[in-house]
C-alpha cells in the first residue's frame, strides 16, 4: 500500500506517509504508514533526514500554514534542497506528507 503523496516522474528517492493530524496541535507519524521509493542508498538517505531533522521543519511549516483538517488543500514548499507536498485531503484527521530532493 502506498501512504502519502506520490512523487513526480523522475524524482530518485522519495519519502511518503499518512500523518494523524490536528491542526497547530499534532502532526504524528506512526512507522506503519510511510512508504519509500528508489534506490536503497537515497532512499535511507532521505529517510534518515526527514527522520533526524526534517520532520520537526515540516511540523513548524505545516502548522504556520494552517492547513485545516476539512480542506482539500496542497501546499509545496521546499526545505533544505527537498521538496516537501502536504494536503489533508478532507481527511478530518490525516494529512499525506511527499518528501523528495529537489532536482
Amino acid at each position: 500500500m502506498t501512504w502519502g503523496i506520490k512523487p513526480p516522474p523522475g524524482a530518485s528517492a522519495s519519502w511518503c506517509c499518512r500523518a494523524t493530524y490536528q491542526p497547530k496541535a499534532v502532526l504524528d507519524v506512526q512507522w506503519y504508514r510511510q512508504t519509500h521509493f528508489g534506490r536503497e542508498r537515497e532512499v535511507n538517505e532521505l529517510a534518515a533526514w526527514v527522520l533526524e531533522k526534517g520532520l520537526e521543519k515540516i511540523r513548524k511549516k505545516v502548522f504556520e500554514l494552517n492547513i485545516k483538517a476539512d480542506e482539500d488543500r496542497e501546499e509545496v514548499f521546499e526545505i533544505e534542497e527537498h521538496t516537501i507536498l502536504v494536503n489533508p485531503k478532507k481527511s478530518y484527521g490525516y494529512l499525506y506528507i511527499g518528501v523528495w530532493r529537489t532536482p
